[in-house]
């Protein structure tokens, strides 16, 4: 009696040692000395055949360990299960086979689904692991390739390949390192393109491709920034290596999109913004993509409908209606553009940002009456809106109503005294109203708070130009160039060194103008001048014609060119 108490002590020891161990052990594959173990202490046959089919093996059952475990008390039926835990079912074969051929392919989503079903038909199958792992290392998914190699290793843990895997598990882990690293960057990258700082955005993307050059996602975002830059063949290029990473990446073929269209190559924009909503058809940007580049081509209703797409997936989300408009209304396709933004407020009725989109299309197509109509009642809709006071404001500007444009601006600036645009606003109404000296003043209080920005230098340097204060003027004009080498500064710039008579300056400053921008017909007028005042008769004619081309009814340069005419 003494003798069996003590045995089943033992048993007990030993089922407790096995069974009833911490969770990270208790899922542990049983080994061939397990099962012996187990056989040798009195567990049944039976049992262990539950046991083998709750934690799997990680042995395989050769002729000479079937002798060995019979010697033991195997029987058939746990024989039988032993083959049957290291022998896949045809199901899980099949679906391994078919995730391989579709990571072959490029087809993630697709891959992985076959693969997790596999796994369920044969979660033991030590081989599934190892191929599961190649399979993800394809797909660039370090951290499931890295967990499905550490489960072969559990359930194989004597396999010859463990010296060759554990190296191959080292650079999966250098390359997910660098991976995160990417993903952070991009992430931040995101996050500053939200706060309009678009070069800080740029250098985080760049960055990422830094980290990780393989980074599909790095490259697309690094393709978002170039395209919002204006640097399109850059842009071009980054998108063309974010699809080639990843063929089936909807962000590459929506970014790819970006910069086709930018670069003006639409149908070739169009086909990879479809292929961008045909692999990911539940998010809104790629619907979003694929109405800007139609409404770019005209194809208005197929625009509409992608925006539509687009608002049901991210209702918040009004730039999409608001940019499709704009497209269409530089076709002239006023009727279209009007109905993308009436669409959309009719289910959202108080967005003030697509409410003002539509006051500026009525300004734009000529019908100041609606839209001051339409900008009232923005600002009966959102009366703490200080956007919706200030282009109220611009509507009676247009309207040459300065007085109530004036109380307008002032309430926009009440509301948002630090803006610097609505300052300008009310500089340019004291302009209107002709009280330039005030307008000044303004001006002067804008600079005060930010001596870099470049619009209130010039428009200071226009108001004391006519006021004849000539040096105040020259000294805020070469400053605005120094903020901003544009057409229209060094065209301030060249006017009033034109009008000190430092005409050689002038005539350099005039000619960065036009190299700047060609299409400005007062800077080819005042260079026509400047030229026929120095006896170059032929080149004024030749800036006069130029000046009447850009604006055939401007009768000033009609009649400066039949002067110059006249000289020759």
């Amino acid at each position: 009696m003494a003798f069996r108490k003590a045995l089943l002590r033992a048993t007990v020891a030993l089922l407790a040692a096995v069974l009833l161990l911490p969770a990270e052990e208790a899922a542990r594959p049983l080994s061939e000395s397990d099962i012996a173990k187990l056989l040798e202490a009195g567990v049944t046959p039976a049992r262990v055949v539950t046991l083998v089919a709750e934690r799997g093996i990680s042995f395989d059952l050769t002729p000479e360990a079937e002798q060995r475990l019979r010697q033991v008390g195997a029987d058939d039926a746990l024989l039988l299960a032993l083959v049957k835990a290291s022998t896949p079912p045809d199901e899980a074969v099949r679906r391994l086979k078919l995730a391989e051929l579709r990571a072959a392919d490029g087809a993630r989503a697709a891959a992985l689904t076959e693969l997790a079903e596999a796994q369920k038909l044969a979660p033991h199958w030590a081989e599934l692991h190892y191929q599961s792992g190649q399979i993800h290392e394809k797909l660039r998914l370090y951290t499931e390739a890295i967990a499905a190699w550490r489960r072969y290793l559990e359930l194989r843990p004597e396999t010859p390949r463990k010296q060759e895997m554990v190296a191959k598990l080292a650079e999966w882990e250098y390359r997910r390192e660098k991976q995160k690293k990417a993903e952070a960057l991009v992430a931040q990258a995101s996050a500053e393109v939200e706060k309009r700082n678009l070069p800080a955005a740029l250098d985080l993307a760049r960055q990422a491709v830094e980290a990780d050059p393989e980074s599909a996602a790095a490259q697309a975002k690094l393709a978002e920034q170039l395209v919002n830059t204006r640097a399109l063949d850059d842009g071009l290029k980054a998108a063309r290596e974010a699809r080639r990473l990843d063929p089936q990446s909807a962000e590459a073929h929506r970014q790819l999109s970006r910069a086709l269209r930018e670069k003006g190559e639409l149908s070739e924009a169009e086909r990879e913004a479809r292929a961008a909503v045909r692999l990911a058809p539940d998010a809104a940007l790629p619907h979003a993509t694929l109405a800007v580049v139609l409404a770019r081509q005209g194809k208005a209703e197929e625009a509409r409908t992608e925006t539509a797409a687009a608002v049901k997936l991210a209702p918040d989300d009004w730039s999409t209606p608001a940019q499709v408009a704009r497209e269409l209304a530089n076709r002239k396709d006023w009727g279209n553009a009007l109905r993308v933004v009436l669409d959309y407020l009719a289910d959202y009725p108080d967005r003030v940002e697509m409410r003002l989109a539509l006051v500026q299309l009525l300004m734009e197509k000529g019908d100041p009456a609606t839209a001051e109509h339409e900008a009232r009642e923005t600002v009966r809709r959102a009366p703490q809106s200080a956007p919706a006071h200030d282009q109220l404001a611009w509507v009676l500007l247009q309207k040459k109503q300065p007085d109530a444009a004036l109380v307008e601006v002032q309430e926009a600036l009440r509301l948002d005294p630090k803006s610097s645009w609505y300052r300008m606003r009310l500089a340019a109404i004291y302009r209107l109203k002709d009280d330039p000296r005030t307008a000044a003043a303004e001006y002067r209080r804008i600079i005060q708070a930010d001596p870099t920005y470049a619009p209130a230098r010039l428009q200071l340097a226009w108001t004391l130009y006519g006021l004849k204060d000539n040096a105040g003027a020259l000294a805020e004009a070469r400053e605005a160039v120094r903020l901003d080498s544009s057409g229209e500064t060094h065209f301030l710039l060249a006017t009033v060194l034109d009008q000190l008579g430092q005409e050689d300056e002038a005539y350099r400053e005039y000619k960065e103008a036009l190299r700047l921008d060609p299409e400005n017909p007062s800077a080819h007028n005042d260079l026509g001048v400047l030229l026929l005042r120095r006896g170059d008769v032929a080149g004024a004619i030749a800036e006069f014609r130029e000046a009447l081309r850009l604006s055939p009814a401007n009768e000033l340069y009609r009649k400066n060119l039949g002067i110059a005419e006249a000289r020759r």
